[in-house]
């Protein structure tokens, strides 16, 4: 194989490859690995999706499973069962005891109508009594003395239990912990009682429940909807089971101190199957993009497409690319910022209650220096009774539960307690008083020892001895202790005035910590704490009131699913709620140093949903941009490229037109400005090209001269604008007339000159007056000879015809012979061999013959051309198969020969390789020499 051929092919096949790889390898892998994204991001959607719902149905079981909602909703079943309308009697109580299974779940439902126990005796057996007593107490007609009662409700119920507290209770559950156990309270009233006058007793219900029951229980009691197409499991420990199936998704919740498992096969996209679907999909896009190409020429259309055409496709090809991949990526860069974004907020929103329970601590601070503040007041120095109306306030407004103060001798000189509390404690708080002066006051003393009674010593021993604390506490005065005292969790504050001057000598502060609590949540939930674009609010649900601080929240039903689910787990959780009507991102725990409470903070998803508008939006914006950009740049090309292209094709369809007047405008100094004057220059030349053919034109004559007694015609083709061929008839005078055919080396420009110049020569020996063939031949061998050394012959047959005798006189130098016919078929032509005229200057001597024609001859003179064409099979005519074609055409004139010729030689649509030119001679016969005269 040739170099060039090599280098053809190498050109060939990178386009190819190049072609190949951008239109149909490039885009199938974007598809699959986009597709392959995108299978994987929604598969890990759905699974997410999925998971969330199993999440949710896990939580509303755990709820379902809280005793105290399960209970709660069960007691509010019942009294809406209950009062449906329908008298009220023992029977219908019994009836709904059995239908709401009082016996199998452990609740007791004392029913009261006009202040009398409806429910039959034996549903409530030994519980009666004290549920009349409960029920009599709220309602202040006690048949017992008050204190009685309360002291034995208080047995029962635990000491946090109160009337009032029960009363803010009404219609919910509260929670109880007495001798027999923990349990629940449901109490209600009637809502004709509630809105009706309180002269006559109450209508109501007292629901007591003794023993909460265990998980086991209550799981026989869920509704169906909930436990449908899932597996269940309650257990111990949170170990979730193993499964061979990857598409098992399992949550585990937390419930009290056993764990909730649920399980359920993901039913959303396979990412296994979808990337099969995948790979078939794009194996029938390539079996169709490979049949389209093949059926619609679609390679060659792209070839003959337009530039404007190709340079958009181009550019939107590549914008296309990058922008969907940017598309992907960029959504799924907004779906992993969220998540960021929420997280975010999550740690945020935990901080914020660490730091609300952080901040606590500043508070029981700031009550150590307002109990420390007390002993400064004057009057503490003469008349410390002064104080006990400045005292009563800050109990009433809860600043301090109590504040004692005594003087030298263990005395009260002020207390705030109530008489009969004051009763109970007053051995305790004196015993408490003198183990304080006696242990840092005995200056004051000046060495006596107060003296202590019988049960004085026992309380001191007690106190100094290694249960409950007190010893510690004696040790450190002027500090803030926390003791549990009585059943409650107090703060507890102690001091002794040095000063002998002073009345006082001991003084005693405490205060709830629940109060404390209060106080802490009341004075700092409002504030609102800064982070990112909103704020973080925050609340406090107290299990003890059953009230969620502060109390402007406004909807909490939403709100207290979420605070039951932080009860439920005893841990921080976190969610996403819905709250007044929009979502928020909520993080809860239970209080450790602000007990008996959960905090919650929220954070607004509203404000995550705007970051991510924003975000969107500058991608939008980004891809918006990249657009215009590739617009801009396509506007650039066009002006840069299409313009002076479609400038150039102005330039050549004027060619087209062969209108050589038309310049083209360089616009720009690259390479198509160079091809625009490139191409100027050339239509500069091209007219003179086409000057030159009509010069040349000139020297052929249109048509062949009338002869007297022959007909002839004559016809010249080039195969360029300028053309090597040579034929001339001119008269002699006296019925003589030379006939000239010949063919110049190559076409075109330099061919055109030489026949020109031949013209000249023959011209020249024509008006000599006496015609000499061999001369001529001579001359115009040796001029060609000298001036184009080879580089330049030319075939030339000349022909001196006498028109009155029908002779010709011939001379050949390297022509093809002409063919002569007679009496219809091709006679033998006289061999008349030698090379072309400036091939040569050893032998000038050219060979002549004589032939005559008779009437009815015909003899044609042509080029190359007509022998050199290839016939239908693909094979040159040859002599052979053009006399063949001139032999069927003698019957006609020899316009009408030349014009068939020309059929069966010319193809169409198919220019000619090489100049054409043809003399048709044909001597008249007799009848059309007799019609002429």
């Amino acid at each position: 194989m040739q170099p060039e051929a090599r280098k053809n092919i190498s050109r060939g096949i990178f386009p190819a490859i190049a072609g190949l790889f951008l239109l149909l390898l490039l885009p199938i892998s974007v598809i699959w690995l986009l597709g392959s994204a995108i299978i994987e991001q929604s598969s890990s959607n759905q699974r997410a999706a999925s998971e969330e719902a199993l999440l949710k149905r896990a939580e509303a079981i755990s709820e379902h499973l809280d005793p105290e909602i399960f209970f709660a909703a069960h007691f509010s079943r019942f009294c809406e069962d209950l009062y449906d309308g329908s008298a009220i009697d023992s029977e219908k109580v019994r009836k709904l005891a059995e239908n709401f299974h009082a016996g199998q779940l452990g609740f007791f439902p004392a029913i009261f109508a006009e202040g009398r126990l409806v429910t039959p005796a034996e549903l409530l057996g030994e519980h009666a009594t004290p549920l009349v007593d409960a029920w009599e107490l709220a309602h202040d007609y006690s048949r017992k003395p008050g204190f009685v009662t309360s002291k034995h409700l208080n047995t029962l119920f635990g000491a946090a239990y109160s009337t009032s507290l029960l009363q803010q209770h009404e219609g919910r559950i509260m929670n109880f912990s007495g001798f027999r156990g923990a349990g629940y309270i449901f109490y209600k009233r009637t809502p004709q009682y509630r809105k009706g006058s309180k002269a006559h007793r109450a209508d109501g219900v007292f629901i007591v429940l003794w023993s909460l029951p265990g998980i086991e229980d209550l799981k026989n009691y869920l509704p169906a909807d909930l436990t449908n197409g899932i597996n269940m499991q309650i257990q111990l420990r949170a170990a979730v089971p193993a499964g061979a199936d990857h598409r098992i998704q399992t949550i585990c919740k937390r419930i009290g101190e056993r764990f909730l498992v649920v399980s359920k096969k993901n039913d959303g996209l396979d990412p296994l199957f979808a990337r099969t679907l995948l790979r078939v999909f794009l194996l029938v896009l390539l079996m169709t993009v490979v049949l389209l190409a093949r059926e619609s020429n679609l390679l060659a259309g792209m070839r003959t497409a337009s530039i404007r055409v190709k340079l958009v496709g181009l550019i939107l090809y590549a914008v296309a690319l990058p922008l969907s991949g940017l598309m992907y990526f960029g959504w799924k860069y907004v779906a992993e910022r969220r998540e960021l974004l929420i997280q975010d907020a999550y740690l945020a929103c935990h901080s914020s209650i660490n730091e609300f329970e952080n901040g606590f601590e500043k508070e029981k601070a700031q009550m150590l220096n307002l109990f420390r503040s007390f002993k400064n007041f004057p009057e503490m120095k003469s008349d410390p009774a002064s104080l006990t109306k400045k005292f009563r306030k800050l109990d009433v407004d809860r600043v301090i539960n109590w504040v004692e103060v005594r003087d030298i001798n263990a005395d009260v000189v002020l207390t705030i307690q109530r008489k009969e509390t004051a009763q109970q404690l007053g051995l305790l708080g004196k015993a408490v008083a003198r183990m304080g002066i006696n242990n840092f006051l005995g200056d004051r003393l000046r060495g006596r020892a107060l003296s202590l009674n019988a049960s004085e010593v026992l309380v001191q021993e007690f106190l100094e001895g290694p249960f409950g604390g007190w010893a510690r506490i004696f040790e450190s005065p002027n500090e803030l202790h926390q003791i549990s005292f009585g059943g409650f969790e107090i703060l507890w504050y102690w001091d002794v005035f040095e000063d002998p001057e002073m009345k006082a000598a001991f003084i005693v502060v405490d205060q709830h910590v629940r109060w404390a609590v209060r106080n802490y949540l009341v004075n700092n939930l409002k504030r609102r704490i800064s982070f990112g674009r909103g704020a973080i609010r925050q609340f406090a649900w107290s299990t003890v009131y059953s009230e969620l601080w502060p109390d402007d929240a406004g909807s909490t039903h939403e709100l207290m699913h979420f605070v039951r689910q932080v009860m439920r787990s005893n841990g921080p959780q976190s969610s996403i709620v819905r709250w007044n009507g929009a979502g928020w991102i909520a993080a809860g725990a239970p209080g450790k140093k602000v007990v008996d409470n959960v905090l919650i903070s929220l954070y607004p998803l509203d404000e995550v949903d705007r970051e991510i508008a924003d975000i969107r939006s500058d991608l939008i914006w980004g891809i918006a941009f990249a657009l215009i950009l590739a617009l801009l740049v396509g506007s650039l090309f066009s002006h840069t490229i299409i313009r002076p292209v479609a400038n150039l094709m102005t330039g050549v369809q004027a060619l087209r037109r062969r209108d050589t007047s038309h310049h083209l405008e360089i616009l720009q100094n690259d390479e198509l400005g160079r091809l625009s004057a490139t191409f100027n220059a050339t239509t500069e030349t091209l007219a003179d090209i086409i000057s030159a053919k009509a010069i040349q034109e000139q020297l052929i004559p249109e048509k062949a001269p009338e002869i007297a007694g022959f007909a002839a015609d004559l016809v010249y083709v080039p195969a360029a604008d300028l053309g090597g061929d040579y034929c001339d008839i001119m008269a002699l005078g006296e019925g003589r007339w030379l006939l000239v055919i010949g063919d110049v080396t190559g076409h075109g420009v330099s061919s055109a000159m030489v026949t020109t110049m031949i013209k000249a020569v023959v011209s020249d020996y024509v008006m000599s007056g006496s015609l000499s063939l061999h001369d001529m031949f001579s001359c115009l061998n040796e001029l060609l000879f000298s001036q184009f050394k080879r580089k330049k012959c030319m075939t030339l047959f000349a022909a001196l015809l006498d028109s009155n005798s029908g002779k010709l006189d011939c001379i050949n130098a390297g022509h093809p012979l002409p063919m002569l016919f007679s009496q219809g078929n091709r006679q033998p032509f006289p061999q008349l061999f030698k090379p072309p005229l400036g091939f040569s200057l050893r032998n000038q001597e050219f060979p002549q013959a004589t032939i005559s024609m008779a009437p009815g001859d015909c003899l044609f003179f042509f080029t190359d051309i007509l022998i050199e064409t290839l016939d239908e099979s693909g094979q040159p005519y040859g002599s052979a198969g053009l006399g063949k074609i001139c032999e069927g055409l003698l019957h006609l004139q020899p316009a009408e020969m030349r014009s068939e010729i020309l059929k069966s030689v010319q193809r169409p649509g198919k220019e000619l390789d090489d100049d054409l030119t043809l003399i048709i001679l044909k001597r008249n016969s007799a009848s059309e020499v007799k019609h002429e005269s």
